[in-house]
């Protein structure tokens, strides 16, 4: 599925990936340059110690999307495509533990 994909992986959390899908490769513009498609690595690493709980909050506003990582600020962008869609949480060839998700809307 085409999709703008948070990072949670160890190593990489806060970075997004551009995956294509059925309409072609995402893109989404950081910092004033048009990715498409690929992985757009985060500002800085604000990963906890391995073990301890990481707090991701992602915002998507219309096209904008920013990335929080345990209160920070990790990557943001606008002119997503796409800009709006399905919210998928993924465990990817290792055990993975989510607790506390939540939806909220934006006014």
């Amino acid at each position: 599925m085409k999709s703008l994909e948070f990072q949670i992986q160890e190593g990489e959390c806060g970075d997004m990936y551009l995956t294509s899908g059925e309409g072609g490769p995402p893109s989404l513009t950081v910092k004033g340059q048009k990715h498409v498609g690929g992985h757009v690595k985060a500002y800085e690493n604000a990963e906890k110690p391995h073990g301890e709980w990481n707090k991701a909050e992602i915002v998507c506003k219309g096209d904008t999307i920013q990335h929080f990582l345990n209160g920070k600020l990790v990557l943001d962008g606008t002119e997503s495509n796409p800009a709006k869609g399905k919210i998928n949480l993924q465990s990817e060839g290792a055990e993975i533990f989510y607790r506390n998700v939540y939806l909220e809307p934006l006014e």
